[in-house]
């Protein structure tokens, strides 16, 4: 098969369908659910290091990504350091890619949240179109499934709780993102969850740039109407698409599989969601996904507070279940002293 290097971001050919190292730059990546993973960086001769940008410096390359590359800069008038996307060349002849690079900055720049990453400045210097980002020092939760191949629950539910709440700020604002995933998901050293990557979201109160009956997202978190028109969609569709990634945190895989893009797309459309075999999951948290990613959009959980609502009441219940067998064992304990 053929995919991108995320680190160099060249296209190569790859035989082992789980992980390989990129035969350009030498980075070691793992492959999970069509999306590549940097397990450990290469080496690569870039250009842009050591460049000025505007007033930012750039200091090394990050990765690459499906519009550009990203750097990891200073910006020298206030030595904060910053996370710098840069359009690629091509894309930036191309007006409706730079008209998305714009809306992705006005989008996100409006987001003030603790879980949202937040969006500095986005411009144009010597003829390259950029975005200067909060750096987030951490992993993606794409990454930790990855190494770990599936997260406890508590820790899954923590996370996508933190994500609900950045979610429900952005609704209210207006904005839904149209591309929650486990690698749109940043994770923190100190366990903080914040969404980024705001290159295809939409804004409920403005003119879109995306044309109607356009597909745009990732099949495999993707909500059935968001997979057959993505200009069309609101806020619900991306409580179906953290649904998907709360299934893919607990099961350590994607709740529709398929080799092509389409097959995934047929399949989200009809098939039942069904919880894999052998796999440990709670009723109540099966309970919770199926509700997020309901195929009837009236049926599916309306808002993200009722997603905060109802791991709330998960978590809690977890809580008071083991106060009560923390009970149970002083009881016996008693007794046994009697």
């Amino acid at each position: 098969m053929q995919t991108r290097c995320p680190y160099c971001g060249e296209v190569v050919k790859v035989t082992n369908t789980e992980a390989f190292v990129c035969p350009v730059c030498g980075s070691h990546v793992g492959v999970s659910a069509g999306t590549t993973v940097l397990m450990r960086t290469g080496v690569v001769q870039d250009t842009m290091v050591g460049a000025k940008l505007g007033a930012y410096r750039v200091k090394r390359l990050l990765g690459c990504g499906g519009m550009g590359k990203i750097y990891l800069a200073e910006h020298e008038p206030t030595e904060r350091e910053v996370a710098l996307k840069i359009l690629s060349d091509e894309l930036s002849e191309k007006e409706h890619f730079v008209e998305r690079v714009l809306q992705e900055a006005r989008a996100a720049a409006r987001l003030l949240h603790p879980n949202i990453v937040a969006v500095f400045e986005a411009g144009k210097a010597n003829d390259h179109y950029f975005i200067a980002m909060e750096y987030v020092d951490g992993k993606a939760l794409s990454q930790v499934i990855f190494e770990r191949g599936r997260l406890q629950e508590e820790e899954a539910l923590r996370i996508i709780r933190q994500v609900a709440s950045a979610l429900a700020y952005a609704h209210r604002q207006n904005v839904v993102h149209r591309d929650i995933k486990p690698a749109n998901i940043l994770l923190t050293r100190d366990g903080v969850a914040k969404i980024a990557d705001m290159g295809i979201a939409k804004r409920l109160d403005a003119p879109g740039v995306t044309m109607p009956g356009t597909v745009m997202g990732t099949p495999y978190y993707m909500a059935p109407e968001q997979a057959t028109d993505s200009s069309s969609v609101d806020h619900r569709a991306d409580i179906y698409s953290l649904g998907a990634t709360l299934y893919h945190a607990v099961t350590g895989t994607v709740p529709f599989d398929g080799a092509t893009a389409p097959e995934v797309l047929a399949k989200l459309q009809v098939q039942p969601l069904n919880f894999p075999k052998g796999v440990r999951i709670s009723p109540q948290v099966k309970r919770l996904i199926s509700r997020m990613m309901e195929k009837d959009v009236k049926k599916r959980l309306q808002t993200a507070e009722e997603v905060i609502a109802e791991v709330d009441a998960i978590l809690g219940g977890g809580k008071a279940a083991a106060q009560h067998r923390s009970v149970g064992f002083w009881i016996a304990v008693a007794v046994a002293a009697v």
